[in-house]
């Protein structure tokens, strides 16, 4: 009875810190309309908002692109791309 004890508060405790540790704080998105310039790139674009976001500078690439499927591969002069700001949710 003591060993069935002892391996429940160790499984209560593993599961306790397996919920710790992949806690992801709540988060929101808005986006932002950026008018190419020229010479600019997805990867120079990305670089003005990547202080004002949270996301890893790839995934930031990643979801610049997935919010602008009609883009096509290229960007020009002139077009206007969304870009997603992923920030931290406040209370309100």
């Amino acid at each position: 009875m003591k060993d069935i004890k002892s391996y429940l508060i160790i499984a209560v405790f593993i599961l306790a810190s397996i919920a710790v540790l992949s806690y992801k704080p709540p988060t929101t998105t808005t986006y932002v309309e950026h008018v190419v310039r020229s010479g600019e790139t997805i990867w120079s674009i990305a670089g003005i908002y990547a202080d004002k976001q949270i996301l890893y500078f790839d995934e930031f690439i990643w979801t610049i692109n997935k919010a602008n499927p009609n883009k096509g591969k290229y960007i020009y002069p002139g077009q206007i791309i969304k870009i997603p700001l992923t920030v931290h949710a406040t209370k309100k």
